[in-house]
């Protein structure tokens, strides 16, 4: 049954590259990303400034490695955020909500002790839906149809909703 598995692992120059992990590893139906520390590619440190830049790096970093394989940011289906300080939520919410335009992904936030550089505010890791890693079948496009109900929470942005009804 091995020969029905197919693993599609790559890294891009455009995002820091690690001896400890491939930057995404399409499987199945996603493609999931190591999370991204606020590290510029060129000079391999963390960014200067606070949150807000730091953020900026990390989702640069996605970008960068979500462009080398074909795709756009509105193909991430979700977002984890590891973050130091749960109080700078809305820094990283301003800079978030900027690099999608159609729906927002679905998203897991979490204040942590500490990051793997000590330097380092924010690390924000992605899944993307996208088919790469599963046998070969008939093209289809990519639908993402995101919702909401009103029996769960909804978190808000002082900018705009993180979750609405969309389909592409």
């Amino acid at each position: 049954m091995s020969h029905d598995i197919i693993k599609v692992s790559r890294n891009t120059e455009n995002a820091p590259t690690s001896f400890v992990s491939t930057q995404t590893v399409a499987f199945s139906h996603y493609n999931n990303f190591s999370a991204q520390l606020p590290v510029d590619p060129k000079t391999g440190k963390i960014v200067a400034g606070g949150v807000a830049e730091q953020a900026t790096q990390c989702l640069n970093n996605i970008k960068a490695i979500v462009e080398s394989i074909g795709h756009v940011m509105d193909d991430v289906v979700k977002l984890n955020i590891f973050v130091k300080n749960i109080a700078d939520i809305a820094l990283i919410d301003e800079v978030y909500t900027g690099y999608f335009q159609a729906a927002l992904p679905t998203r897991t936030t979490v204040q942590v002790a500490a990051l793997p550089m000590s330097e380092a505010l924010v690390q924000i890791d992605a899944l993307i839906s996208n088919g790469e890693g599963t046998a070969p079948q008939a093209a289809c496009p990519l639908i993402k149809v995101s919702r909401n109900t009103e029996n769960a929470p909804q978190v808000y942005s002082h900018k705009r909703l993180h979750s609405h009804t969309t389909t592409t």
